[in-house]
């Protein structure tokens, strides 16, 4: 049910990364070796010398609020030693009609979640509101699909699941092609940003600025495929800088 091959048991050495989140946390348009968990994964098994594998959670279109669900569905079977939280784009996008209510629906069948995943290749890669002019933008009577509060709520219970299956958890904040642009972020994508930069500050974690580390290595627009999905060099930016985060995390 996750991009990959089957699980397997960990082995007592082996350090093991989850990573939750959308289509480009799934790697959309990328081969599953390139993806950034996977890259990051190759990096530390040199570095720590001890195998660390990468499990990649990510389904394009999930919220955080169906990442949750991901996690409670597999977290105890991947048994992960780290869970990298990377939900952002699907959460912000702005409908007309609230696709995740006050207490946070999410889909009520793990089949469903099941068939996403798999269907994930042959799936269009999700957009958010801000990339298509007024198709989904910001405007009057238009809502985030999760509000920013009900965001930093499943962040946090993200967090605590994390650490109820004695994971690391690690924030990953995805960059975007506006991030090399001289204006500032639009506020939405800002706020939601804001809140996965504070969540890692209360809790003390690891965590990668992607946009910042996106700066600092010139990347261009070849390093995405779109608005959002970056490209192989992209996730392999993002992976080189998750991997040097945890570099002295043994």
């Amino acid at each position: 049910s996750l991009r990959g091959p089957p699980i397997t048991a960990r082995a007592t050495n082996e350090r093991r990364l989850l990573t939750l989140g959308d289509s480009s946390v799934f790697g959309y348009g990328v081969e599953e070796h390139d993806v950034f968990g996977a890259v990051a994964a190759q990096e530390l098994t040199e570095t720590w010398g001890r195998p660390v594998s990468d499990v990649n959670g990510g389904t394009p279109g999930y919220t955080s609020v169906q990442a949750l669900a991901t996690l409670e569905d597999v977290g105890a079977q991947v048994n992960p030693t780290h869970v990298v939280i990377a939900t952002l784009w699907s959460d912000l996008f702005q409908t007309d009609t609230p696709i995740e209510r006050a207490g946070g629906q999410r889909h009520p069948l793990a089949a469903y979640r099941v068939a996403t995943r798999l269907l994930a290749p042959w799936l269009p890669a999700a957009t958010v509101g801000w990339t298509q002019g007024d198709v989904g933008a910001e405007a009057p009577g238009r809502t985030a699909r999760v509000a920013l509060e009900r965001y930093r709520d499943a962040l946090e219970r993200l967090v605590a699941a994390s650490q109820r299956l004695g994971a690391e958890p690690v924030i990953v904040i995805l960059p975007a092609p506006i991030d090399l642009d001289r204006e500032p972020a639009p506020q939405l994508i800002s706020a939601y940003r804001n809140e996965l930069r504070s969540i890692a500050v209360r809790h003390n974690l690891v965590w990668v600025d992607g946009p910042q580390t996106f700066i600092e290595s010139r990347a261009t627009n070849a390093d995405f495929y779109d608005q959002v999905h970056p490209s192989t060099s992209g996730h392999r930016l993002l992976g080189n800088a998750l991997a040097e985060a945890l570099a002295e995390k043994k």
